[in-house]
């Protein structure tokens, strides 16, 4: 896997493509329906700052339920896939929304078009590039160049594929034990040190994982991921602390809280070292709650399920990470979750 340690330092040199909104031109608002000229994407002095502003717009949001006498409202929308190595691919989607024929409450699309635009990011330049990857590979570098990065991503994920299957297939079985370890003095010191072995051995294997969803899947961006290397790193700083408590006393005595307390030295710590490691894997493995209500935002802890919150950005923790990628079990889109996201972010930061 050596390659793939070569492109996890170019992949944390690359920025997150920024996709920005903006209403459609105020001439096209008021047509009855889009044509792909109408629709293009900004870029040029935009993507030298790594950003692209898309056009997003719904009519529903002009007339709220009513229809129009041609029967649909008109809407613009996008999807985003990143593979990874600063590979982006964004489809531009647009049509119409009829009123459905089997439940009037709802509309259903119709007359869609899909549009796809490809951008790169361009290490020699220093920002993303747009490109068409369908031109002439010997012709065109750019196009050879992105065909070459999807061939790196082939050779490594074939490599990583059984270790990503084994990952997913433990894991909340992981975290399940990290989760119910209760620190307490029915606790041998023995098994104070085989959890922290545990929690060592989890760390390491998801630091691999993490670096995997980084340089393959696009799933995290360079920041996100430092973030998570850090508290990686932190936790491994904190379980060795831990350990070298425990080893002072025998390995079948039970766990003294008072004495762990009293071991804190220097550092200013709620509790004392295996407390301290104890908790931050408890934290570092917990997601933000899938959906919140109004009624819980009083007692809720909106800094759970991250780690740090900075310029607009909230940055997951292990467990939020697999959360946000896997299947909901209430109803929930990018929208929903975007709106989220900044609520919770405001209510981060608030003072």
């Amino acid at each position: 896997m050596s390659k793939l340690s070569e492109w996890v330092e170019l992949a944390r040199a690359i920025p997150e493509l920024q996709i920005d909104h903006a209403a459609v031109h105020t001439d096209f608002q008021r047509v009855k329906e889009f044509s792909a000229d109408m629709l293009k994407p900004l870029t040029g002095a935009y993507l030298e700052q790594n950003r692209i502003v898309l056009p997003v717009w719904d009519d529903q949001a002009m007339v709220g339920n009513l229809m129009f006498p041609w029967g649909y409202h008109k809407y613009v929308d996008y999807e985003v896939n990143r593979f990874g190595l600063g590979l982006v691919n964004v489809t531009m989607i647009y049509g119409k929304r009829s009123r459905k024929s089997s439940d009037f409450r709802f509309r259903s699309d119709i007359d869609t078009v899909n549009t796809d635009f490809h951008f790169m990011y361009d290490f020699d330049k220093g920002h993303y590039v747009e490109l068409d990857p369908n031109q002439d590979r010997e012709k065109n570098k750019k196009a050879a160049e992105w065909h070459h990065r999807l061939q790196e991503l082939a050779d490594i994920e074939q490599k990583a594929a059984a270790f990503i299957f084994d990952f997913l297939v433990d894991l909340e079985k992981q975290i399940g034990r990290i989760r119910n370890f209760t620190l307490d003095n029915q606790k041998s010191y023995r098994e104070v040190i085989s959890f922290l072995k545990f929690v060592n051995a989890f760390i390491e294997e998801s630091t691999m994982y993490m670096s995997l969803l980084l340089v393959l899947y696009g799933d995290l961006d360079s920041g996100e991921y430092t973030a998570i290397i850090w508290a990686i790193e932190e936790q491994k700083r904190m379980n060795k602390k831990a350990v070298e408590h425990c080893q002072l006393f025998s390995d079948d005595s039970s766990y003294d809280v008072l004495l762990d307390y009293h071991d804190r030295g220097k550092e200013h710590m709620p509790f004392g070292p295996v407390g301290n490691a104890v908790q931050a894997i408890k934290q570092l493995v917990t997601p933000r709650k899938e959906k919140i209500n109004d009624d819980d935002w009083f007692i809720y802890n909106k800094r759970q399920g991250y780690l740090k919150s900075r310029e607009g950005k909230l940055y997951p923790n292990i467990g939020e990470i697999e959360r946000r990628r896997g299947l909901y079990k209430e109803a929930a889109n990018e929208q929903s979750e975007r709106q989220l996201i900044n609520e919770l972010y405001k209510r981060a930061t608030e003072k």
